[in-house]
């Protein structure tokens, strides 16, 4: 990236790295031009509308090159008379947007320039809180917790924002003032051995799985809502369709209008997945969109960075949130690490066959871990010893 030149409104428009972002955004671009926002709030309402103005002359039906924008504003300078370079007067973007307009410029989406910018959030740079005991914690804006004390909570924000714990406890918190129209972004950490349900502000239904965490503004702003997971949730999210609902995670995001749907994204597994139980989802995943069904699940492999849709039976996948696991021929590695992460449990096997064994059927989570593989080595050729607070599974 090119740091050496001055990064005034106009100076961006010119800026080919700038346009290449806002144009066809990457992870790499996508760090470097938050973390130049950070360190620059005073310019941020300038980078706003310059995205507005180069967003509002890309076509709908197709995008730009970085060559034709370039040409496109070396007409509007030949066109304007302007001897303010260094200023950003939104009034000459406008007669500049109606200039290209009336010289035939197809697609021009004028309306857009009147419409407000979001730019995007830098999840990854909001730490991991590790919470104390293995509590879940609530984070605040103005960074202030809440440590809850319960295996299974349920935590409500209603449409002003105020908080409402297990139908009874009132959670009070710090809302800034300073912020003016960004959104005021909470954090809520679950850690292995609990499950939590939360209701967000618009009335959409999420349940967080065990070593989970998900970050969301109190209150959405007015052209989308967007919400950070990490880890697993099941979401029921509720009808705006002027609105529309994306989920992002570190590998790809969903995009909805009003759907149920389970999304797993735990960033030591080695596959990331959405599974579509009702409406529909669009997945961007890298430069490519995928639009999903009921009964379909795509799995994203993070080494080969390849994603793939195929149909599914749903119900494996979103009965945890009801206290079940459902196996299909699973592996007893695998199901040894959806316990160890349900149940904050370690365990181990004495050798690798017993791994390789498969399972089929449900099992109750309802139970305590032990009851578990009581359950599991009443049909299957295993037993289990606890040593030191570690389950060790072997062979019979």
């Amino acid at each position: 990236m090119n740091l050496n030149f001055n990064k005034d409104s106009e100076d961006l428009i010119h800026n080919p790295e700038f346009l290449e972002w806002v144009i066809n955004p990457t992870k790499e671009s996508d760090l470097y031009w938050n973390q130049f926002i950070s360190a620059n709030p005073s310019r941020k309402m300038e980078i706003r509308e310059t995205i507005s103005i180069i967003k509002g002359i890309i076509p709908k039906e197709k995008e730009l090159s970085v060559e034709a924008v370039n040409h496109l504003w070396k007409r509007i300078e030949k066109d304007t008379v302007s001897t303010k370079k260094t200023i950003f007067r939104f009034s000459g973007w406008m007669s500049a947007a109606s200039l290209l307009f009336l010289i035939g410029v197809g697609g021009l989406i004028y309306y857009q320039l009147n419409q407000t910018n979001e730019l995007p959030i830098n999840y990854e740079s909001i730490a991991k809180v590790n919470s104390p005991d293995n509590e879940v914690k609530l984070i605040f804006a103005d960074k202030s917790e809440e440590v809850l004390h319960s295996n299974n909570l349920d935590i409500k924000y209603d449409s002003k924002g105020e908080i409402i714990v297990n139908s009874d406890k009132r959670l009070t918190q710090k809302m800034e003032e300073s912020k003016g129209e960004d959104e005021q972004l909470n954090q809520l950490v679950v850690p292995r051995g609990k499950r939590t349900s939360l209701t967000l502000s618009d009335g959409t239904k999420l349940w967080l799985n065990s070593g989970s965490r998900a970050i969301f503004p109190v209150l959405f702003g007015k052209v989308k809502r967007e919400i950070f997971i990490e880890g697993e949730a099941y979401l029921e999210v509720a009808h705006d369709a002027a609105k529309p609902f994306f989920v992002v995670t570190n590998n790809f995001q969903v995009k909805v209008l009003g759907t149920k749907f389970n999304v797993t994204a735990y960033p030591d597994d080695p596959s990331s997945s959405v599974v579509l139980v009702e409406g529909s989802v669009q997945a961007n995943v890298d430069s490519k969109k995928i639009t999903m069904k009921p009964n379909q699940m795509m799995s994203y492999e993070r080494e080969t960075g390849t994603a793939k849709l195929n149909e599914a039976d749903v119900l494996p996948y979103i009965s945890w949130k009801d206290g079940w696991l459902y196996c299909e021929k699973e592996t007893l590695e695998t199901i040894a690490a959806k316990l160890s992460r349900y149940y904050n449990v370690k365990i181990e096997f004495k050798d690798t066959e017993t791994k390789k064994m498969t399972l089929t059927g449900k099992l109750d989570l309802k139970t305590e871990c032990s009851g578990i593989f009581n359950a599991i080595s009443s049909t299957a050729p295993i037993s289990f010893d606890i040593q030191n607070d570690v389950i060790v599974i072997s062979s019979k």
